[in-house]
């Protein structure tokens, strides 16, 4: 799935309170991402899943 793709499912999981499956879908996101800016975002947003 494209990082795009995996962005919008984590913010529709995020929404629905299923943190622990959002925070799933950033991470392979983050690794397949070819643009270190978005990369460290999407880290972030992992991050402050926890």
């Amino acid at each position: 799935m494209m990082v795009a793709g995996r962005r919008f499912i984590e913010d529709l999981l995020t929404r629905l309170g299923r943190v622990r499956e959002a925070r799933t879908e950033l991470e392979p996101a983050a690794r397949v991402c070819g643009n270190d800016r978005e990369r460290s975002v999407l880290l972030r947003k992992a991050a402050a899943l926890e």
